[in-house]
């Protein structure tokens, strides 16, 4: 089962990138409250847009391990 194998290295990848995204983000929005000056509306944006962004790849990795799960039972 090749497949398994490959399945479980991209879930865990996208897993990672997502953590990965998360913390890039809440940096930014951290940034964003700590530094006032004119562009921090942008680093709040940019932020929230990573935030988002690793949410999606969370639930899409999360996705594919259940199938690869579902899978792996039946």
């Amino acid at each position: 089962m090749p497949w398994l194998a490959s399945g479980l290295v991209v879930a865990r990848i996208v897993a990672t990138l997502a953590v990965v995204v998360a913390i890039f983000g809440l940096e930014f929005l951290i940034v964003s409250q700590v530094c006032e000056d004119s562009l921090a509306w942008r680093k709040w944006a940019m932020g929230s847009t990573l935030l988002l962004i690793s949410f999606i790849l969370s639930f899409g990795g999360l996705l594919s391990f259940l199938v690869l799960l579902r899978s792996q039972v039946t």
